[in-house]
């Protein structure tokens, strides 16, 4: 069933025309009388089967260090044990603690303190190989660097080297991780405090810190790269010292970033937040100072940013389920601040927890669902096709009319840049464009996306039936591609194509045009979703 958005004046329309060139396969000509396209197949009711994409879901832990001299990568083979047949999101936590003199690491039972200094080559090419390895097993990944990769370094000092050494260590990480933009999701600035989480020492609690470490990973990575700190009061201190007129209790007016300087305004939209005290308490373990403000401020924040992090116990419920952590409150709270991943690992009481729940909100789709199952679905993005109809050309020369609609129902939304591609295939016929116009970051949580596409196919193509596909991926080929996957039944994914089956068009006898490209042109609008959902 589709379930129509409403009409308001959120709605915007782009039209363009794109006539680009065109890769085609040929095969025997289909001699047989064309059969009206079987739009009926489709079916336009989401699944709560688990549906494998990139960029969303729970991750998987894994904890390396990078020393001065022996680093060995992480491998491939480990990376796919954890991962399994579809990868997922590995968070790759470092430890750099070899490279600090306030940090010390256990070496024949003794502590041996690390040395202030630059990454080594051997340590920046272990890491190097170990994105790789991530990249083949069809993963992505979140980074986490550290001076305490376990939470057990103790001095009073502190376990960072000065600041001026963590910033020539983010400037050699930042070269790495820029070839591997394909693989990584986002950074979680990590490196101040125990387990990089950013408290707990003279440095992560100092305000003077977050300016320059904030700058030097925004100047060391790629635009479209988005990084993350560990509490809203952090991305405060660094839009102060960038001229905006902002406190932690004025977060969430947006008028206050207006006197941001230049750097400010290019790069305020690229910090996200990471939550290690995910609805924990009634302040998430020190997140938040005020909830409701600063997650409005996520609430738009979280638009163009990754957030999750990981649940944990409140600690006045002798339960593993309080008043925030459980499903009910995900799934209203969820939407909001744009969950996208969460650990799969922690807390294990909790996600027993919901896996015992039942879903009791308004999504019919999940009515009577165990707690998990929802909340599994909806982090991140989750787009399913609702609608798909066409118009038969008037002649055998003109265009078909297909109309589309695609709701994306998760909590979240695409964040990083993706391609969109048109697939026609009748058996061994095929032809492929690259559709320039569509930008699937528009799609946002509890939206509908409604695509019209006037399609006029080459003329090398035979006459018959041929089924139309939406391949969305990232602009890499090979195993970094990333296809996404709609929610709706798992034969309306094509796994050789790594595309969505989107409708049928019926190509005719007696064409007469001569061309060698698909001309295509779309019309797009936004639109709110039903609010039953």
């Amino acid at each position: 069933m589709y379930l129509p958005g409403i009409r308001t004046a959120l709605a915007g329309a782009l039209t363009l025309l794109a006539a680009l060139p065109l890769h085609t396969s040929g095969g025997n000509e289909n001699t047989g009388e064309p059969q009206p396209p079987p739009d009926t197949e489709l079916s336009y009711i989401e699944i709560r089967d688990e549906v494998p994409n990139p960029d969303r879901g729970f991750y998987r832990p894994i904890a390396t260090r990078l020393y001065r001299t022996g680093n060995a990568p992480v491998s491939e083979k480990h990376i796919r044990q954890i991962a399994g047949e579809h990868g997922c999101i590995i968070h790759l936590r470092c430890g750099l603690e070899d490279f600090s003199r306030n940090a010390a690491l256990k070496r024949h039972d003794a502590d041996t303190p690390g040395k202030d200094g630059d990454l080594t080559q051997d340590a920046l090419r272990a890491l190097d190989q170990t994105l790789d390895n991530i990249r083949k097993t069809g993963s992505t990944a979140i980074l986490r660097f550290s001076y305490d990769l376990d939470g057990t370094c103790r001095s009073p000092h502190g376990y960072e080297p000065p600041l001026t050494q963590i910033l020539s260590h983010i400037a050699q990480l930042g070269r790495i991780i820029s070839r591997h933009q394909a693989t990584v999701l986002c950074i979680e600035t990590g490196l101040f405090g125990p387990w990089g989480e950013q408290h707990g020492t003279p440095t992560s609690n100092s305000p003077a810190s977050y300016p320059p470490m904030l700058d030097a990973w925004l100047r060391a990575l790629p635009q479209h790269l988005t990084v993350s700190v560990r509490r809203p009061l952090y991305y405060v201190h660094w839009a102060a010292a960038h001229g905006a007129d902002i406190s932690i209790g004025t977060i969430h007016q947006p008028d206050r970033l207006r006197k941001l300087d230049a750097f400010g305004k290019a790069n305020a939209h690229r910090i996200g937040i990471y939550n290690d005290g995910y609805l924990g308490t009634a302040f998430d373990y020190g997140t938040f100072s005020n909830r409701e403000k600063e997650t409005d401020w996520l609430s738009r924040q979280a638009q163009t940013t990754f957030y999750g992090g990981e649940v944990v116990k409140d600690p006045d419920s002798p339960l593993a389920l309080g008043p925030y952590n459980n499903t009910d409150f995900i799934s209203r709270e969820g939407f909001k601040t744009h969950t996208t991943y969460l650990n799969r690992e922690w807390n294990p009481e909790i996600i027993a927890a919901w896996k015992k729940e039942t879903y009791m909100g308004s999504d019919p789709a999940y009515r009577g669902s165990d707690g998990y199952t929802y909340i599994r679905n909806h982090l991140g993005y989750r787009f399913v096709l609702r609608e798909s109809r066409q118009t038969s050309p008037q002649r055998p020369d003109s265009s078909t009319r297909l109309h589309i609609a695609i709701e994306n129902v998760g909590f979240g939304n695409i964040i990083r840049p993706k391609k969109a591609e048109l697939i026609l295939r009748n058996g061994l016929h095929s032809a492929t464009i690259r559709l320039k116009e569509i930008d699937i970051r528009a799609w946002k949580s509890r939206t509908t996306a409604h695509l019209d596409l006037d399609i006029l196919p080459p003329s090398n193509l035979p006459p018959g039936n041929y089924g139309i596909y939406l391949r969305l991926t990232q602009p890499s080929t090979g195993p970094a591609c990333l296809p996404i996957r709609f929610a709706n039944l798992p034969q309306q994914y094509d796994e050789k194509l790594q595309a969505n089956r989107i409708g049928t068009l019926l190509i005719p006898p007696g064409r007469r045009q001569k061309q060698d490209t698909i001309i295509i042109r779309t019309a797009t609008s936004i639109l709110p979703s039903s609010p039953s959902l």
